[in-house]
């Protein structure tokens, strides 16, 4: 049998700045759930599920919804762009997109 074994970092396609959106998101309806103290039972539900889900997605930096959609972070782009190298060796080696010019 052969076994196709990913990466977990290429499994992530939650960003940090979303996982910093969805921690206080899952802080802020887990306070909600505790500070409100007349709640009927199909919010207290509803919200507490929502606080697991946005919590766990968070840490595990993956979210099956993103994944569905195909939503992911961008990917590196490779030999199109310019790579940053020595002043001595710059002058060599062209940027992307540049033509060196016949005189």
């Amino acid at each position: 049998m052969n076994y196709q074994h990913a990466n977990f970092s290429e499994m992530e396609n939650v960003r940090l700045s979303d996982s910093v959106i969805r921690i206080s998101a899952s802080i802020g309806t887990v306070l909600a759930v505790l500070l409100i103290p007349v709640m009927p039972a199909t919010m207290l539900v509803a919200l507490t599920l929502i606080a697991i889900y946005t919590g766990l997605t968070a840490f595990l930096g993956w979210d099956p919804i993103y994944a569905l959609m195909k939503k992911s972070q961008p990917q590196p782009q490779t030999s199109d762009t310019a790579t940053v190298t020595s002043r001595s060796s710059r002058a060599e080696q062209p940027i992307a997109g540049e033509h060196k010019k016949a005189a």
